[in-house]
């Protein structure tokens, strides 16, 4: 740690001369970056014969550490959407990290809480938007063992002897990578690819193809959700991190009604309810008196056998949506057909109500919006 003129403190990052290309290049980034989560640059100093000195944002840790706190799942959802709007910023610059991984997430800790910040750009790449594709060397390929996608490990040992890069393989990379950092933060720094009785097989694991190990996150379908379409093995299947911003994991509870009331009251979406099967065979009535039946397990948060008559009066809500097209109406239908409710449910109920039961109502939705818009995409292309 050190002091700049102004007596800020700062950390120093010291390099050996003989390594020192690198972090040229990674001043050279920060010089250009401007971003509240990404780590500041306040000096370098070129003149020391021997060392090359960055005078860098003091930070108290890194993602590896937080994922060890125990950390709640709002806390924890706010470091996501953080580094994901650094990266979605840097790839916006036309610069891929290619080294994302926990130990490169620093955080600062601040009264308003966990401020996080992206570091360590000493291979990162400027992307240049009019090339189409790069040539590089097998050891080229950038990023940490366990952290790079299957298709630059194939790379880098050979089997791609002829595939170019292009910034938006760079970009998808750095996604791969970024899915592993939130599976570490959620999972308490567990690898999906590890092997469950041999170690240190997770590079191998990822450049044979095999199919990532989720369970830890079958609690939390959506952030489960984000983490597989992000460490797609086919890059094409990979979501960006403009998407994953967009993703349901970052919903409020009104966000979530909206989106329900926005997607099926609109006559060119009807099509998207059918191909997601939401439609039941039975009437809004009877989903409605299945309702009344419950007792007032449905409101003490025990959620079991039970709630499915809910998620039925739901669908069927969804499937008559145009005697329930806003999300007032949504709420007063609860209020006057649920008993023992003196009052409107509060938002949060409801959206927890449908995510708690798995239907993965947001998610299917939004797999099947990011479908069609890359499909329209492609074709405007």
């Amino acid at each position: 740690m050190g002091r700049l003129s102004t007596g800020k403190a700062c950390a120093i990052k010291k390099t050996p001369r003989s390594i020192v290309d690198s972090t040229e290049d990674e001043a050279r980034v920060l010089m250009e970056l401007a971003h509240k989560h990404i780590v500041k640059l306040y000096h370098h100093e070129t003149t020391n014969p021997e060392y090359y000195f960055m005078a860098l944002e003091l930070c108290h840790g890194t993602l590896d550490g937080l994922a060890t706190r125990n950390l709640d799942f709002a806390a924890s959802k706010a470091i996501i959407h953080q580094t994901l709007q650094a990266v979605d910023f840097l790839h916006n610059e036309g610069i891929a990290h290619r080294d994302l991984k926990p130990s490169n997430v620093l955080y600062v800790q601040t009264i308003k809480g966990i401020s996080v910040r992206v570091a360590d750009f000493g291979i990162s790449k400027k992307l240049d938007e009019a090339a189409t594709s790069y040539t590089m060397t097998h050891a080229g390929a950038g990023g940490t063992k366990g952290y790079q996608s299957q298709e630059f490990v194939q790379y880098k040992n050979g089997f791609l002897p002829y595939w170019r890069p292009t910034n938006d393989d760079y970009k998808k990379g750095d996604m791969f990578a970024l899915g592993l950092v939130i599976h570490s933060l959620l999972c308490s720094n567990k690898h999906p690819f590890s092997h469950p009785t041999k170690p240190n097989r997770e590079e191998i694991r990822i450049e044979d193809g095999e199919r990532p190990n989720l369970s830890l996150l079958n609690n939390m379908f959506e952030a489960q959700h984000i983490v597989g379409r992000c460490i797609e093995h086919d890059p094409a299947h990979r979501l960006n991190a403009s998407e994953c911003l967009s993703h349901p994991l970052f919903y409020s509870p009104r966000q979530r009604l909206q989106e329900i009331n926005r997607v099926f009251t609109r006559a060119k979406d009807k099509d998207v309810a059918a191909r997601m099967g939401l439609h039941e065979k039975s009437t809004w009535k009877e989903a409605f008196k299945d309702c009344e039946e419950k007792d007032g397990t449905l409101l003490t948060g025990n959620y079991n056998n039970k709630g499915e008559g809910m998620i039925r009066f739901l669908r069927n809500i969804i499937e008559h949506s145009d005697e329930y097209d806003r999300t007032t109406k949504l709420q007063k239908s609860f209020r006057a057909h649920v008993r023992n409710w003196d009052t409107l449910p509060r938002e949060e109920m409801i959206a927890r109500w449908i995510e708690v039961k798995k239907i993965g109502i947001w998610c299917r939705i939004y797999d099947v919006q990011q479908t069609t818009s890359r499909s329209e995409e492609t074709y405007g292309k």
